[in-house]
């Protein structure tokens, strides 16, 4: 199994948390999140998981 991530943005209100977010995440892998506060980790992995709709992607 692979996760696909295609083109994910997120705007709330004026931001634009996630900009045209891609990747692939392949099966057997061991993945991390790694940026400063802010940054978008959380709201993308919201997206993945469908806790929370991206605005587009």
């Amino acid at each position: 199994m692979k996760i696909e991530i295609e083109h994910v943005s997120k705007k709330i209100k004026d931001a634009l948390v996630l900009d045209d977010v891609c990747m692939t995440l392949e099966s057997g892998n061991i993945y991390g999140f790694q940026g400063v506060n802010g940054s978008g980790k959380t709201m993308l992995m919201r997206a993945v998981s469908g806790l929370m709709y991206p605005t587009s992607g």
